[in-house]
């Protein structure tokens, strides 16, 4: 008796293969307020009130998605060519918990619907509303920093999470 040796075909699923061709992501870049935020994290301004000084883009744009998200709150640009597309998908692909967060909302939105992964743009554009309503957030957050307790917005609104969670 012979065992039959079947070849399954090995599907990769490392996130730089994943975003091979993917759109860069973008932000509001006509909003003086988001575009000085952004700012921040390229270097270009240097701020000890910001959590995200000397951050990248990438690491603002999903902390800001995930905020959007848990409000269940998404914001469309005012008119589509505001969007500034700066936010390479190399880094979120260098960083795959990054690429996962995107992709589990994005299918979330869809409702479960696998097909939204024949179209990249519209995952990214799912995110980008989330990340174009949590950035408010998080300059709300950082509007409450202070030089001498620079964490103090972002500590509050975590512990409201927090007990959000407990509830």
């Amino acid at each position: 008796m012979s065992e039959e040796v079947t070849s399954k075909k090995k599907i990769d699923l490392s996130a730089k293969r994943i975003v091979a061709g993917w759109p860069s992501v973008g932000y509001d870049g006509e909003n003086e307020r988001v575009r000085e935020f952004y700012a921040k994290a390229s270097g270009t301004v240097k701020s000890r009130t910001s959590m995200f000084a000397q951050k990248k883009l990438a690491d603002i744009f999903i902390f800001a998605m995930a905020l959007g998200k848990n409000a269940g709150i998404t914001k469309d640009y005012d008119k589509k060519s505001d969007r500034k597309d700066t936010i390479n998908m190399d880094y979120i692909a260098n960083q795959p918990e990054y690429l996962w967060m995107m992709i589990a909302i994005a299918i979330e939105e869809s409702d479960g619907n696998l097909e939204i992964f024949q179209d990249s743009r519209k995952i990214i554009d799912i995110c980008e509303r989330y990340a174009n309503y949590g950035i408010e957030l998080l300059m709300e957050m950082e509007g409450r920093a202070s030089t001498s307790d620079p964490y103090v917005g972002y500590e509050e609104k975590f512990d409201d999470l927090l007990q959000n969670l407990k509830d």
